[in-house]
């Protein structure tokens, strides 16, 4: 083989364990990167709503809304519902 023969061969064979090299870092540091993390629901937070009957804090996904007086309500349950529109009847006169 020849000094250019010889020269060839090594760049290639550089230049492949560069991209194996590359491939496997990739791999290696994918799940690390924060910059490409996907927006997954069941990890970013919940905002949270209070129950003005019991005072409870809930995700406002599963609370009961209810709009009273122009004002969103939320609520744990049903019952808290109802004891939140009876006290107001009863301020209300």
């Amino acid at each position: 083989m020849t000094f250019k023969g010889t020269l060839m061969v090594r760049l290639i064979v550089y230049l492949f364990s560069a991209i194996v090299l590359y491939i496997i870092l990739k791999g290696l540091l994918k799940g690390i990167s924060p910059s490409r993390k996907s927006f997954d629901r069941r990890t970013e937070p919940e905002e949270l709503v209070q129950d003005p009957s019991c005072e409870t804090y809930i995700p406002r996904r599963l609370a009961i809304k209810k709009t009273v007086g122009g004002i969103d309500h939320y609520f744990c349950s049903k019952d808290c519902l109802e004891k939140y529109l009876r006290g107001a009847r009863s301020r209300t006169g």
